[in-house]
């Protein structure tokens, strides 16, 4: 738009007025779920910089690879308020109430997530974590199974779901996704990890021993460790 052309100007006042109001709704929402006075001034400074939508959602990349959670989710809601289709900016206001531990906060980001993206894997499995968190066992296996569907070399959504199934005692499940984590990243030593207690549980002291090995091997110990610690000499 040419800014010298009179006749688009009633146009451009339109659209800035729309907007700002859009985006002090957007805030206005957020200052009820944070309530941080500092947080509420920060934000206020959004329209007065007046950054653009991928300003605002770098910016907030940052603030959360510095630990900035509440910062960050504020720069993703300008983020969203100028551009509400932005899936990765819903997703990424998601990791920041997870990791907050808001996660009802972050179902409803990662949903929003999914709804303008419906291929995105990350946000499926990410939400199958939240799921869990909050015992809805059966949507967290729905979440990580679609995840899996969508990308069948996901080696966290087979080893979230793993979690899943090991709550709720269905060990042989556990035990072949944890396996098929594995298959995907042989050096997902997490994984190995797991195995090892679940064989431990049910006393399978040999297979236990074997993938504590394998984990040793790769240069994580904890496995074997916990072998060690939770064994009598006279098991082994």
């Amino acid at each position: 738009m040419n800014p010298f052309l009179p006749l688009f100007i009633p146009v451009f006042i339109l659209f800035f007025v729309e907007t700002s109001s859009k985006i002090s709704k957007e805030m206005g929402n957020l200052y009820n779920q944070i309530g941080d006075l500092e947080n509420k001034l920060y934000s206020a400074t959004f329209l007065e910089e007046n950054l653009s939508a991928e300003e605002s959602f770098n910016r907030a990349l940052k603030n959360i690879e510095t630990g900035d959670l509440k910062v960050a989710i504020s720069n993703l809601t300008y983020t969203i308020a100028i551009k509400s289709n932005h899936s990765e900016a819903f997703y990424n206001r998601g990791l920041a109430y997870h990791s907050l531990g808001d996660f009802e906060q972050a179902i409803e980001n990662y949903s929003r997530a999914i709804e303008i993206n419906p291929n995105d894997a990350d946000a499926y499995n990410n939400r199958g974590v939240a799921n869990h968190d909050l015992q809805h066992y059966d949507l967290a296996i729905d979440d990580h199974t679609k995840a899996i569907e969508l990308v069948p070399e996901l080696a966290e959504a087979f080893y979230n779901r793993a979690g899943v199934y090991e709550k709720l005692a269905y060990n042989d499940l556990a035990l072949d996704d944890y396996s098929r984590a594995i298959e995907i990243d042989p050096e997902f030593t997490d994984a190995i990890y797991k195995k090892v207690q679940i064989y431990i549980n049910i006393g399978d002291l040999k297979k236990a021993k074997a993938e504590a090995d394998k984990s040793a091997k790769l240069g994580d110990n904890r496995a074997l460790e916990f072998f060690n610690n939770n064994i009598s000499s006279g098991d082994n």
